[in-house]
């Protein structure tokens, strides 16, 4: 039997990390067999965990995102049931068809990730994920500006040479939600 996938996506501060972190724990009292990864450039808040901005987390294993084969030496190919993956958006196309691979041999796939970046573009493989998911959670956050729910951008706050790469990981110091009349 063929496994699954499911993409959360969203702007930043819309939950998406904690509705990532819901279903694991959810799964894991399911008795489910979890491995949890996050991309290694995503250290905000911990090496060891995907932590929301809320500061809830969850364990997990850090993965170098510039090469995302590392990912099937933490799998036990017998036992794992679900692979979840933080902050997906950060790593290279192979995440497509290592993804498609944990399918092929009957993982359920949960990741979570910015669909647009801050200049209103498709952000890394998200596009080609969203396109393969068999479910979708698509989620919005409180504009900061009018306080309106539609927020589905995130604005970076400062603009400089360094973003040129459109990769800039922070938080609330860094990016704001925004609906797009405010974007």
């Amino acid at each position: 039997m063929k496994g699954s996938l499911t993409v959360i996506a969203g702007p930043m501060f819309s939950g998406k990390t904690e509705e990532l972190q819901r279903r694991v724990r959810r799964l894991a009292i399911a008795g489910k067999e979890i491995v949890v990864f996050k991309p290694i450039i995503d250290n905000r808040y911990s090496d060891r965990e995907i932590v929301s901005h809320n500061k809830n987390s969850v364990d997990c294993i850090s993965v170098n995102h510039h090469n995302a084969e590392v990912l099937f030496g933490y799998i036990d190919w017998h036992n794992t049931e679900i692979v979840a993956i933080d902050e997906v958006q950060f790593f290279d196309k192979e995440i497509v068809s290592i993804i498609e691979r944990f399918i092929e041999m009957g993982i359920h796939v949960i990741v979570a990730g910015l669909n647009l970046d801050s200049w209103n573009k498709p952000f890394g493989s998200m596009p080609e994920l969203l396109a393969r998911a068999d479910h979708i959670e698509k989620l919005s956050a409180v504009c900061k500006k009018c306080k309106k729910e539609n927020a589905t951008l995130s604005q970076l706050l400062e603009v400089n040479s360094s973003t040129s790469d459109h990769i800039v990981v922070g938080g609330k110091d860094k990016y704001e939600a925004r609906c797009r009349d405010c974007h």
